[in-house]
């Protein structure tokens, strides 16, 4: 799966907003989603960057910076969303299930899901949907 710098940016803004949608932000749980997200997507993608490291890794920067400028998931998720209205024709039908799923097990990993990560689920689900 090759995909752009500017995917990965997106991904993130949506993986960060399925973190923070319950506003809760322990080590623990987003230290368990970093790792979920660089185990599942690294995998995926051939495409190196200048110092020979999986582009993949820019959603886990990307996580990283909007975490620590702490941006409302709201924001983050309308990031993702103009991306992916923007450029829709790339997405295959087995992108959009490796997105889906990996947001779902994102909202999971705390204490399940609750209203605000389901709220945020039923969105990209709407969005992604063929």
């Amino acid at each position: 799966m090759i995909l752009g710098e500017k995917f990965y940016e997106a991904l993130g803004h949506l993986y960060y907003a399925v973190i923070k949608a319950d506003k809760e932000f322990d080590k623990e749980e987003f230290a368990s989603a970093i790792k979920y997200i660089r185990d599942y997507w690294l995998p995926l993608e051939e495409k190196l960057d200048s110092k020979g490291e999986s582009i993949a890794l820019i959603a886990v920067d990307t996580i990283h910076n909007l975490k620590e400028k702490d941006v409302p998931a709201k924001d983050a998720l309308k990031v993702f969303k103009e991306y992916y209205l923007e450029n829709q024709k790339h997405f295959s039908s087995h992108l959009r299930h490796h997105i889906r799923k990996t947001c779902e097990k994102l909202a999971e990993m705390s204490h399940g899901v609750d209203k605000h990560e389901a709220k945020i689920l039923k969105e990209v689900k709407e969005l992604v949907e063929e």
